[in-house]
């Protein structure tokens, strides 16, 4: 093996260990709960009765001890080219933690509106370890939406995980 396929073969070798170390801190920092304080420190906004809001919790599911949730949010009359939302789980003493949350493509929202704003980026996914939550009997999901002129509201969905161990 000549000077010039050794160095090919470590540069390669090199570039696939840097890239494994990116998914996994990837993956690591898109897994982190964090403790976002009481749901007294927030405004919660009541989307049952709103009409310009909405919130939809498709599906949770718990498997291998990985809690996933999907489902969206949209502000009627608001295109949605920017989403800095995290779904939040919260527990009987009204403690937020905050799971990092996805933007999912949801073309079928704008189609289903049709008012002339884009509501494609509407799908929220968030997942994380829920062993951290084993001791709670239940937990709320809900959401907190961060709008880009500052304002942070607290969305508290009807969804309840009962008995996450």
């Amino acid at each position: 093996m000549n000077g010039k396929t050794k160095l090919a073969l470590i540069g390669f070798a090199l570039s696939c260990l840097v890239s494994f170390m990116f998914v996994l801190i990837y993956k690591h920092n898109n897994e982190k709960i964090k403790y976002l304080g009481n749901i007294y420190d927030y405004e919660i906004l009541d989307v049952a009765n709103s009409y310009e809001h909405i919130f939809i919790i498709d599906e949770y599911n718990i498997i291998e001890n990985i809690l996933n949730i999907h489902g969206c949010y949209i502000k009627l009359g608001n295109s949605i080219n920017y989403v800095n939302n995290n779904y939040v789980l919260i527990n009987n003493k009204n403690e937020i933690y905050g799971i990092k949350t996805l933007s999912i493509k949801r073309p079928s929202a704008t189609e289903f509106f049709n008012d002339g704003f884009n509501y494609d980026n509407s799908g929220l996914h968030g997942y994380c370890k829920i062993y951290r939550f084993a001791n709670e009997k239940e937990l709320k999901i809900g959401v907190i939406i961060k709008e880009k002129n500052g304002n942070e509201y607290l969305i508290i969905s009807n969804v309840i995980i009962n008995g996450v161990r």
